[in-house]
């Protein structure tokens, strides 16, 4: 869980936001060090659905079954970070841990998880990457670190291209997100899944927890080689002057 003692979202300003990231260094050398995989077992035939609208999916999914797989097929109305919010709310769920790994958000996201973490949720975390940073930390990370701030919330910025979302229900539930589709609409067709697999959670919460931990956004951010290294466990240790938090 976190143990974060220190507000730092509370000091922190856009002076230093424009430190955090150099905007012309986005992009970096792909990586020799292989590649991290699980494997999952199916225990039935996936569920394959087609939605336009992300509350009709979450009112037509319902709960899952431990192992169960859906595989969606949404429209460019379909908002997925909507969904996160909707899944909860119309399935009566309430979670103990959210994390969310995205390329890019909008204002209305950021409502939503506010919503989400008053009402349906306890810790938080959020990885943004540092192309969405670049482009709108004078705006868009200024609102996450505005109305998210607070206790069980961690704001990380990496060279991310993943789009995937955590959500450890109180009921046992291990949800995983993921596919195409960023948490606003890019008003095309995506592909979303959703897994309650406790194993595929668990795989990527390793990787997503630690840059959490390592890589908070008044440290530093992660990218390039030492981005891969820290997935697969052979990066360097953190730099001194980190705060003491952890997601256990």
């Amino acid at each position: 869980m976190f143990t974060d003692n220190d507000d730092f979202f509370g000091s922190l300003n856009s002076d230093e936001l424009e430190g955090f990231l150099d905007p012309m260094d986005l992009f970096g050398e792909d990586s020799e060090s292989g590649t991290k995989f699980a494997r999952v077992k199916r225990f039935r035939r996936p569920r394959m659905e087609k939605f336009e609208y992300a509350m009709e999916a979450a009112r037509a999914i319902g709960r899952l079954d431990s192992g169960e797989h859906v595989n969606m097929l949404v429209s460019g109305n379909f908002i997925a970070g909507d969904f996160i919010e909707a899944y909860l709310f119309e399935n009566h769920l309430v979670a103990d841990e959210i994390i969310i790994s995205t390329l890019s958000m909008s204002r209305e996201n950021v409502d939503s998880l506010v919503n989400v973490k008053k009402r349906l949720a306890g810790r938080m975390g959020l990885i943004i990457s540092d192309y969405f940073f670049a482009h709108e930390r004078r705006d868009g990370v200024e609102d996450i670190i505005t109305h998210l701030a607070g206790d069980d919330f961690f704001l990380a910025v990496a060279g991310i291209h993943t789009k995937i979302t955590l959500i450890k229900t109180q009921c046992g539930m291990n949800l995983v997100i993921g596919g195409s589709a960023n948490l606003r609409s890019s008003l095309n067709v995506e592909q979303i899944t959703l897994d309650n697999d406790a194993d595929l959670y668990a795989f990527h919460r390793e990787w997503m927890a630690d840059i959490l931990n390592e890589y908070h956004v008044h440290h530093r951010m992660l990218r390039r080689e030492a981005l891969w290294q820290r997935v697969v466990k052979n990066a360097a240790p953190a730099a001194p002057g980190a705060v003491s938090a952890r997601l256990n």
